[in-house]
């Protein structure tokens, strides 16, 4: 299960003629292709640097050419059908592997016992020396990026491991967004999690099946599977009691706090309470809305009909 968890995203690193490098999903790029790939094109086999590959990626981002790829990578989410017996809008012609990963990490965390008797059970994977430790590296990278404690291998066109990155970190996941999913039967909708309506983020629904079943009321493993469970999520401190050092952050408007007990979830509120992109909005906050609104009439100004001659349906540069 930790080998299933653990086998990184197919990704490209490309590489232009000034040395400028970036890391980008191989799944992705064929998926936004699937209309030009042949029929006969084996995905098996497919590359970063064969010939359909490289003709993507110059059209994606020009003067870029494959110089890396992820080592045993494999697609995480589908790929269109570029069948042309089979050219139906939700056909593919492979499989992601976001699933297989859904379910190992839900097999290696869950308390579960076949058998109803005093046998010692109810316990878990996650108990065996070494084995939470390797799966709380794996779901820190997956959720909050943080640096594996054994990086990603790289191989290069010669089949040799590529060491050379200028700048760029390649995680086991590049694509957050899992795939848009067709009405599923309702029992494996509820058992994973997810629905028709909307697509989740890849890394939660990992971590859902894990936490799903991560504790139990069995008195030998209460606590254990307790201390599991609060190493992946945060809590709402309603009454002010949670005590220790804490981070306190806002999701959609309610206010979440997480503890050193809560290890990944208080790295992961380091990491946004500390960000840019929240600095700026507290910086934003800072300011009189008569003040913003000043500013956004001089930005439209500034674009004038240029800005408004653009279909919002394709996008909108302010």
């Amino acid at each position: 299960f930790l080998d299933i968890l653990r086998t990184p995203e197919h990704q490209c690193v490309i590489e232009n003629a000034a040395g400028n490098q970036k890391v980008i999903s191989f799944g992705q790029l064929l998926d936004n292709n699937s209309h030009q790939i042949p029929a006969d094109y084996d995905l098996s086999t497919a590359s970063c640097f064969d010939d359909v590959a490289a003709r993507f990626i110059e059209d994606s981002d020009e003067g870029y050419i494959a110089v890396a790829e992820t080592a045993n990578g494999r697609f995480l989410n589908s790929i269109g059908s570029f069948d042309p017996d089979y050219p139906w809008s939700n056909a593919v012609s492979v499989l992601g592997n976001w699933p297989d990963k859904a379910l190992a990490s839900h097999f290696l965390a869950r308390r579960f016992s076949n058998r109803f008797t005093d046998e010692v059970s109810f316990a878990s994977l996650l108990d065996i020396p070494g084995v939470q430790a390797e799966y709380e590296d794996i779901m820190g990278n997956i959720v909050a990026n943080d640096a594996l404690n054994t990086p990603v291998k790289l191989v290069g066109k010669d089949g040799k491991e590529y060491t050379n990155l200028k700048g760029v970190t390649v995680n086991l996941h590049i694509t957050e967004q899992m795939e848009s999913l067709p009405p599923m039967p309702r029992g494996i909708a509820r058992f994973l999690d997810i629905g028709a309506e909307g697509r989740g983020r890849v890394g939660d629904v990992i971590l859902r099946m894990g936490v799903r079943q991560m504790k139990s009321y069995d008195y030998t493993v209460k606590t254990r599977g307790q201390s599991q469970f609060d190493t992946f999520t945060k809590q709402q401190d309603r009454y002010g009691i949670i005590a220790g050092d804490k981070v306190e952050f806002v999701i959609d408007g309610e206010k979440f706090v997480a503890t050193k007990a809560n290890k990944l979830a208080y790295d992961y509120a380091n990491q946004l309470v500390t960000s840019k992109g929240y600095d700026l909005k507290t910086y934003l906050d800072s300011y009189e809305p008569a003040t913003l609104n000043k500013v956004a009439e001089s930005i439209d100004s500034a674009w004038g009909p240029f800005r408004t001659a653009i279909v919002p349906a394709f996008h909108d540069p302010v």
